[in-house]
């Protein structure tokens, strides 16, 4: 009877996981397809929509080890609450847009609320131990293949709305939103006791004393060193497919229309979920490391039989292959980190991991868009493939140490 109970809690948890998460990212498909054509008609030209997004990139880079501090100082419940609230604020610039830099702010509050969010919502699920290895990684695969179908659904219906008014797309992400706040105070308990008065200096504080123990972590724990080098090198290897699979595309054929791009982007979507779905089946019965070190080398072997052949076809094929296999080493990488971190400082580890696999993006960003000038998009994306394929050395050092 016990053990029913306990089987049944977790479900439950696994559930609440899912459908906060879904809630928190739905505006990412709502807006996804028409966000740039929202910055353009507000007036700005092409490079000023470019440089007020790159605000959130920063905002979020910048608060997130602080923000995953903050939560292992003033616990999960009320860092889940700031990030619906900042969220909510950050929808609502967007929708009144009442000038430039109501909109900057807007920047600033999502990244912030991305950061906040980040590790936060996880760790309250994984904290309580029921869930490990294969368990973790098929919850984090349902999690984002759920997600992945509600942004090709959101994604409809944004462009129903911006046919009526741009300003139009921001009112769903800002109920859901509230709605995210509702589920947070319903769902998210915290298990330690929070010290209910805690000083702004306090908290400092408490901040930075878990931000040293999560850096001197990562330098003396060899299992932790190696699991954020994977996750900045995973960051590093996907940034071509990021960037450069529309610019590609409509390179190899000029008269690729923006409609075909917006139907590929449903078939990106389609490939997660359908990821998501093997890793959820084979997880059961297949060993991480397998799965690791098979999937890098499809990844990495995908992105050089890009050179022998590049009709259309072809290279959505090969995107598409690209996109199911990253999609499952991510869903791993989430779980592994999560079973070599303690309960005590797991969200700012968390919250490390997304800064190293940022600068791994950001750095390869530069690398690559200098090598796509210099030479060509292709000999760019190939760099990554061969590096895919040296990753698959490093996973198999990285488990003798793990092991």
């Amino acid at each position: 009877m016990t053990i029913t109970m306990k089987k049944n809690s977790r479900l439950s948890k696994s559930r609440q996981f899912i459908l906060l998460e879904m809630v928190f990212f739905l505006h990412t498909g709502i807006i996804g397809a028409v966000y740039t054509l929202y910055l353009l008609s507000l007036g700005l030209s092409l490079f000023e929509a470019n440089a007020i997004s790159a605000i959130f990139n920063i905002a979020a880079i910048v608060f997130e080890v602080p923000s995953g501090a903050m939560c292992d100082s003033i616990g999960k419940r009320k860092t889940s609450l700031f990030a619906g609230v900042t969220l909510f604020l950050a929808m609502l610039c967007f929708l009144s847009s009442v000038n430039i830099l109501v909109t900057v702010m807007g920047q600033v509050f999502w990244g912030l609320s991305y950061a906040l969010e980040s590790g936060t919502i996880e760790a309250w699920f994984v904290n309580d131990g029921a869930l490990k290895g294969n368990e973790l990684d098929r919850v984090f695969a349902a999690s984002s293949k759920i997600q992945s179908v509600i942004m090709i659904v959101g994604s409809f219906i944004g462009s129903w709305l911006a046919d009526y008014s741009l300003k139009f797309i921001w009112l769903i992400p800002c109920i859901s939103s509230v709605c995210f706040i509702i589920m947070v105070l319903k769902f998210v308990e915290d298990k330690k006791e929070i010290q209910p008065k805690s000083s702004i200096l306090s908290l400092y504080k408490t901040s930075i004393k878990y931000i040293k123990i999560g850096g001197s972590l990562i330098v003396k724990n060899q299992r932790i060193t190696y699991l954020y080098i994977f996750v900045t090198l995973m960051g590093f290897i996907s940034s071509p497919l990021m960037i450069f699979w529309s610019v590609y595309l409509k390179q190899i054929d000029s008269g690729f229309s923006y409609m075909y791009l917006s139907v590929i982007w449903v078939f990106i979507q389609v490939s997660i979920i359908i990821g998501n779905q093997i890793l959820e089946i084979i997880g059961k019965y297949i060993k991480r490391k397998k799965i690791l070190m098979v999937t890098f080398l499809i990844f990495g072997l995908s992105i050089l039989f890009m050179n022998i052949k590049n009709g259309v076809m072809v290279v959505i094929v090969l995107i598409c292959i690209q996109e199911i296999v990253w999609t499952m080493i991510c869903s791993i990488q989430r779980g592994l980190l999560n079973d070599y971190i303690d309960d005590q400082t797991r969200t700012t580890m968390i919250s490390f991991s997304s800064l190293f696999n940022a600068i791994g993006k950001i750095s390869a960003s530069v690398l690559f868009g200098f090598l796509a000038d210099s030479f060509s998009i292709l000999f760019a994306w190939t760099i990554s493939g061969v590096l895919s394929l040296f990753t698959i050395w490093f996973v198999h050092i990285m488990y003798k140490k793990l092991d």
